[in-house]
């Protein structure tokens, strides 16, 4: 009984964070290598992440290449599926390739008062024929943001159930003028063995002005970027990139507001009243997910230094620039899911879903 209590506890506890309330898109500005801290990306986008582990040549050997690929779509509810693929990972002994099927859901969040952003999420790992689970926090103070993790495993590397424990920060150097983040973590099984190290990363992150991406260097000792390979260290150290590639599925799946509808539906610079204020900060949309009823009214303030945009991804509306401190209005009558990017900063991306 208490074996299978531990195996089913974190699966119990992310159940209770099905309530959602909606986070948007997370960069490698916003996490490290090893701990995300959860989110949930935007309506019908499909996000690609590629970190690739590189093993330093030692003398008489070839340098050892641990690739992993990581796409997740967002879903209206709130929700996220994806998969994980981590080819030769080692992270269960006698399988070659590493696969990881998850959905993950938000709950909590600091917009709405509470003192951090939790998320669950729920996936299967096909290797180790593990049931795993992950509660996330995090918490932005200023230019840092800090991340937490408690993860459950019904099979832990070969080990029965385990949990495993990690913590993260991001600074952001200078938070509101330049794209760049300076990231490190921790993490842990706790039935590790004496002398096991723990799982360590840092890392540099940079958005990369005028496209969609951002991209991290980073060194690790871990060894694939499924929740097992993220909780157990190695003895040897990976350096690794990691490129993240946001791609809009909104339009060819026929779920936003077409083109035309929304040129005329949108009204730019509108006077009304706003029914929701957002800002731009620290190169992100806040929040990004923004629910209205039609006839409503958003209201954007530049909080950086730097010039941003809130431009629609099909061009049918446009703010032009925002400088520093301004604030742009645009008015929404017809339901639908109208996205949105920064036109100088691409992988800033939000979305304002009209009911």
């Amino acid at each position: 009984m208490h074996t299978l209590l531990r195996a089913i506890l974190p699966t119990l506890i992310a159940a209770m964070l099905l309530a959602a309330a909606p986070l948007g898109a997370q960069s490698t500005l916003e996490r490290t290598p090893n701990v995300t801290g959860g989110w949930i990306d935007l309506p019908w986008q499909l996000h690609i992440t590629t970190p690739t582990r590189f093993d330093v040549a030692r003398e008489g050997e070839g340098t050892a290449v641990l690739p992993s690929l990581t796409a997740t779509l967002g879903l209206p509810a709130s929700s996220l599926a994806g998969a994980t693929f981590a080819p030769r990972s080692g992270v269960q002994p006698g399988a070659a390739d590493e696969w990881e099927i998850f959905g993950r859901y938000l709950s909590f969040d600091q917009r709405h008062g509470l003192p951090f952003d939790i998320t669950g999420q729920v996936g299967y790992n096909l290797a180790a024929g593990s049931l795993d689970t992950e509660i996330g926090v995090s918490r932005r103070l200023g230019p840092v943001r800090l991340l937490g993790a408690f993860r459950g495993m019904t099979e832990a590397y070969e080990e029965g159930a385990g949990y495993a424990l990690a913590a993260g920060a991001v600074l952001n150097p200078l938070p509101r003028s330049l794209p760049v983040a300076l990231t490190g973590d921790v993490a842990t099984h706790l039935d590790r063995a004496e002398g096991e190290p723990v799982a360590w990363s840092a890392g540099v992150s940079i958005g990369v002005p005028y496209t969609a991406y951002t991209l991290s260097a980073f060194a690790t000792n871990t060894r694939s970027a499924t929740l097992q390979g993220r909780s157990r260290g190695s003895t040897s150290t990976f350096f690794g990139v990691e490129l993240t590639i946001p791609i809009g599925l909104g339009r060819t799946l026929g779920t936003v507001v077409p083109r035309e509808t929304a040129g005329e539906a949108v009204e730019a610079g509108a006077t009304a009243p706003p029914a929701v204020r957002a800002d731009i900060e620290v190169y992100a949309f806040v929040p990004p997910r923004i629910v209205i009823s039609a006839g409503s009214t958003v209201e954007w303030t530049n909080r950086d230094e730097v010039v941003h945009t809130v431009s629609a991804e099909d061009g049918s509306w446009e703010s032009g620039a925002i400088e520093s401190g301004e604030t742009w209005r645009a008015t929404f009558s017809e339901p639908g899911i109208y996205p949105y990017y920064c036109g100088p900063h691409p992988y800033m991306k939000g979305v304002v879903i009209v009911r």
